[in-house]
């Protein structure tokens, strides 16, 4: 490489190397200014004098040089009137708004391939401890590998517009590796790599203005155009929940950001939790939330009886990650996150708890002998038979211990070939219901009549049902139902 400074008086210098690590400088003849380097290829490497591949590699690597790279023909230096291999066009380093609309959607497709406008596109220049600008693209829908292991993601690196590479995970966190775009940073080396970079400061702090810049845009759309965040939740909401697990920095932004379907909308329109609370009746200090495998099996479950008999709203958790990030989503606004087939269930005022629990003290006396026949029949298949507090109308549903695995997770376990061990759920009965009153008055007549045994399997079958489990003898639950349908 011969070089020249600008001046009258100025001495060229040449610097050579072997790229062996070693180099000399010395003075050289230049007539004019400038910077005249010469590369000697090795010996088959000739693919590299094709312009072709020169283009390729401008193109990859110096496409967003400021200067013009032109390619000489016949080993002739090129003209000045060429035209250069390289667009010297960085967006990212343009002023958003003398950035027409037109050329973030060129830019997206050349960067992505993907001819779809992207749904948003987010224009960040940070100056400070840290500086860098970027150019980051939200797509319109997902991809078909989004949810598939070992997915390639992340942003394009680029330092002070040289391309160093792509796919540059450590710029971005799991759960937005949805996000296309570049990143530019003057901070970094121009030989930096992959592994320079795991623990490096500057790209830890690249990598947190991003996601929170990400965040904030999504909880603006959110907030402005309601219907076109509910189109990007649908395809990248599952995504986006991964974050609950393992970003603790974000968990409250990103709990804002979530969607659920909920039972005063009969599932049709997803609302926030921050919408949820505000709706909330003043008796109601907790958010009730139901998880279930879908939306047809969370609104028909009979737990939400008496929540509707109090005008409580009740969450959705039909996501399959629902299941796994719950256990991260306690609360919200100081208000716990309760699951309503699980545990025990108070409702209401404090005066209202206290007449609830008499009555139930009250009729579990009066229903000892059929509540310990029943818990007798069922000794194998459940841990305890009490009255519930949750039913109006249907005579019976399954619950969960708190602490207990639910019976969506332990099908999904199941579903996925995990051993896990049988979970013996409480059977809990509607006193009020017409069917407990009939059974009570068959064991009081004669104790060993065979149609109690069959109505206790009936009831049995029919809680395993309303919750989306499997039955136990499906053969023999439709026997009893014909039967029973013949002698009305």
């Amino acid at each position: 490489m011969i070089t020249r400074r600008r001046g009258a008086n100025e001495t060229a210098h040449k610097w050579s190397s072997t790229g062996d690590g070693q180099y000399t400088i010395e003075d050289a003849a230049r007539d004019k200014p400038g910077t005249t380097v010469e590369i000697k290829l090795r010996e088959g490497m000739d693919e590299y004098l094709d312009a072709w591949r020169v283009r390729e590699l401008v193109k990859r690597y110096s496409d967003f040089i400021a200067y013009p790279i032109r390619f000489g023909e016949n080993g002739d230096p090129p003209k000045d009137d060429a035209e250069p291999l390289n667009t010297m066009k960085a967006l990212w380093k343009r002023p958003k708004n003398e950035i027409k609309e037109e050329e973030y959607n060129e830019f997206y497709t050349h960067l992505t391939h993907d001819h779809v406008a992207p749904f948003k596109a987010i224009h960040l220049s940070v100056e400070g401890a840290v500086e860098f600008k970027a150019l980051l693209f939200i797509p319109k829908e997902a991809s078909f590998d989004l949810l598939m292991p070992n997915q390639k993601f992340g942003l394009n690196l680029y330092v002070r517009n040289v391309f160093i590479g792509a796919d540059f995970d450590l710029l971005l966190p799991d759960y937005l590796r949805f996000v296309k775009g570049v990143v530019d940073s003057s901070d970094l080396p121009l030989n930096v790599s992959r592994e320079m970079l795991q623990d490096d400061a500057v790209i830890r702090k690249i990598k947190s203005n991003i996601t929170g810049k990400i965040l904030s845009t999504l909880a603006d759309i959110q907030k402005d155009d309601r219907k076109a965040y509910e189109t990007f939740f649908s395809s990248f909401g599952r995504v986006l929940k991964e974050g609950l697990y393992s970003d603790w920095e974000n968990a409250d932004k990103l709990k804002a950001l979530f969607l659920y379907p909920s039972s005063f909308t009969d599932g049709a329109k997803p609302i926030t939790l921050k919408e949820y609370v505000d709706a909330m009746p003043e008796s109601q200090k907790d958010i009730y939330y139901l998880i279930a495998e879908d939306l047809e099996t969370a609104k028909q479950s009979p737990h939400l009886e008496a929540l509707k008999k109090h005008s409580y709203d009740v969450l959705f958790f039909v996501d399959p990650i629902d299941q796994w990030i719950v256990d991260n989503l306690r609360e919200f606004d100081g208000k716990k996150l309760i699951p309503i087939d699980k545990g025990t269930l108070e409702l209401g005022s404090d005066e209202e708890k206290a007449e609830e629990k008499k009555k139930l003290e009250d009729a579990t006396e009066d229903y000892k002998p059929l509540i310990a026949f029943i818990q007798e029949q069922l000794k194998e298949d459940i841990k305890e038979v009490r009255l519930s507090p949750r039913l109006t109308d249907s005579a019976c549903c399954l619950v969960a211990d708190e602490n207990a695995m639910s019976a969506s997770m332990e099908r999904m376990m199941r579903a996925m070939k995990q051993e896990v061990p049988k979970q013996l759920r409480l059977l809990e009965l509607n006193p009020a219901h017409p069917l407990l009153e009939r059974m009570k008055a068959m064991l009081a007549a004669d104790r060993d009549d065979p149609k109690l045994k069959d109505y206790v399997d009936l009831l049995y079958g029919q809680a395993l049902l309303s919750e989306g489990s499997a039955l136990k003898d499906p053969r023999r639950f439709t026997q009893l139902v014909a039967d029973m349908m013949a002698r009305a």
